[in-house]
This record gives structure tokens, sequence and C-alpha cells, in this order.
């Protein structure tokens, strides 16, 4: 279970620049509501989480689990950067 977790956290720390990045695309692009930014991040780790799973035959689980974190990640970060710049 431990080793679960390592590779989950190694995993969505590579993961949560990538989602924040992409969640910053499209809140540029659309006029998304700002209480639904960490909704839109967790549903995009979640997706490329699947996708790396079944792309890259790896354990659905671990891979779900570190895209989850991931984008709960970069919705944290993506408010500490705001925060930051204000």
């Amino acid at each position: 279970m431990i080793n679960i977790l390592d590779n989950a956290i190694v995993v969505a720390t590579a993961l949560a620049f990538l989602i924040s990045g992409i969640v910053e695309a499209i809140k540029t692009a659309t006029d998304i509501d700002v209480k639904y930014v960490p909704l839109l991040s967790l549903a995009i780790g979640l997706i490329i989480g699947l996708t790396l799973a079944y792309g890259f035959n790896l354990d659905v689980a671990e891979t779900v689990l570190a895209g989850c974190i991931g984008g709960m990640s970069a919705s944290g970060l993506y408010d500490n950067i705001k925060m930051i710049k204000e």
C-alpha cells in the first residue's frame, strides 16, 4: 500500500504542472466560472489518469489516484500562484 501511494505521489507531482497549464488554457479560452475551476482540475486529472492507465497498460487504480491527486494539487497550485501575483 505504501508503495502504491509513493508512486501515485511522484506521478501526481509531475501531473500537477501539466493539469495547471491545461486548466489555465481553458480558463483563458472560455468564460468558466472561477468556482468550477477545482472541479475542472479534478476532472482533467481523472481523464489524464485513465488515459495513462489504458494507454500504457498501467494499474488503473494507481494512475487514477495519481491523476486525482494531481488535479487537486493543480487547483491549489493555481490559487497559490494567483495570490502571489496580486
